[in-house]
């Protein structure tokens, strides 16, 4: 933007959703832990192998990527959103069904949640920690799984990816995780 004939003002926006990266990519890396994301323009995604390396089929719903979950012998759709500031969320309604909605707690004051549609005070927003003995579906089986009980629908979080390469296979419709 300009100000004046000399003066630019630096506007911070993000440009890179994931219709770009959908539309324009065969495959997306972030890997968090070296913190580099590589963009694969022409170059199909190499196949990982060995035992630190899972894959499970990605979902575009309308434009966005999503994984198929489970934990309790409930099986649900949640989007991969790499903004969300938390690892895996669900809603109240799916907490319920799950039944861990007795043992949730209040999150720490002075949290913020970032995601897909911005940011909000976690204890204004209401939300809430709690376990899954068990959950299935990224990767591995976890144990003892934290999850977020928040309002704005299933999703999957950079806290939950912080230990992973993560890869959107987008031309082979997979989701990689690796160690």
């Amino acid at each position: 933007t300009r100000h004046g004939p000399l003066f630019r003002e630096r506007v911070n926006m993000d440009l890179l959703g994931f219709d770009m990266v959908r539309q324009w990519c065969r495959f997306v890396t972030i890997d968090y832990p070296q913190h580099r994301m590589t963009l694969g323009f022409k170059e199909d995604f190499p196949q990982p192998r060995g035992p630190r390396a899972w894959k499970m089929p990605l979902i575009l719903e309308g434009g966005l990527p999503h994984v198929i979950l489970e934990a309790n012998g409930i099986r649900w759709l949640s989007l991969v959103d790499t903004g969300s500031a938390f690892g895996v969320e669900i809603d109240e309604g799916l907490a319920a069904e799950l039944d861990v909605l007795r043992n949730a707690r209040a999150v720490d004051p002075g949290m913020i949640n970032t995601a897909i549609g911005g940011m909000a005070d976690v204890n204004e927003a209401g939300v809430k920690l709690t376990m899954l003995k068990k959950l299935d579906g990224l990767g591995p089986t976890h144990q003892e799984a934290e999850i977020a009980i928040s309002q704005g629908g299933a999703r999957v979080g950079s806290f939950f990816f912080k230990d992973y390469r993560l890869t959107m296979n987008l031309k082979r419709q997979l989701l990689w995780l690796e160690r």
